[in-house]
């Protein structure tokens, strides 16, 4: 009976014995997963982390990018606007100048235009008063815009004279009262002279005798 305890006991030892090691052997197998999975965890977190960090640095430069974006545009914009500015005033300075050169044109045409009216009333006027002289005596024209009244030698003076014929003499005072009634201009005479050469005690050579005409 006694040895039948004891091999009871021993049986139900072991059992405890055994018992505990399944226990220890169950525990350890779970804790090695749990390491497992910890360490998986701990690498994706890791993993995440880099790439938020990555996302975080990629969202920065385009941050960045996009203030140089928009301070390029507001240059380009401010350059643009200068243009702008530049081009209304040539534009405003060539309608300007456009405007101007039409005026002095127009100034300049009126001034033409008087100018031709009066030597032609000029001119006209000369015409008339000369108008019993014959052709070959004297003309009357207008050239540039000034009124030329060109006098025949022969209606003037005689062949190597300086004295005004009689004839020549009304022809200049019909021409001087014309001139005299016609406003404020220039006139310019012109010598005559013989074609014919001279040498007289009078005067010495031809140019002598323009002169003196």
């Amino acid at each position: 009976m006694e040895i039948m305890k004891k091999s009871i006991y021993y049986l139900t030892l072991l059992v405890l014995v055994a018992g505990m090691s399944f226990t220890s052997c169950v525990s350890s197998k779970k804790f090695t997963a749990s390491e497992a999975i910890v360490d998986k965890l701990q690498k994706e977190n890791a993993n995440t982390t880099g790439q938020l960090d990555a996302c975080n640095r990629l969202l920065i430069d385009a941050e960045n990018e996009k203030v140089s974006m928009q301070k390029e545009n507001e240059m380009m914009q401010k350059e643009y606007a200068s243009i702008q500015e530049i081009t209304a005033m040539r534009s405003s300075v060539s309608k300007m100048t456009i405007a101007e050169q039409a005026r002095r044109l127009n100034n300049l045409q009126n001034i033409i235009d008087a100018q031709a009216e009066k030597s032609n009333k000029l001119k006209n006027s000369i015409a008339n008063a000369l108008m019993n002289y014959k052709a070959d005596e004297l003309s009357v024209y207008v050239k540039d815009g000034n009124v030329y009244v060109s006098l025949a030698e022969k209606l003037l003076f005689k062949s190597a004279s300086d004295f005004v014929d009689p004839k020549g003499k009304k022809a200049l005072k019909s021409l001087a009262d014309v001139l005299k009634g016609s406003g404020d201009f220039t006139v310019a005479i012109e010598g005559h002279t013989d074609n014919i050469p001279i040498k007289t005690l009078a005067f010495e050579d031809n140019w002598d005798l323009s002169t003196a005409r």
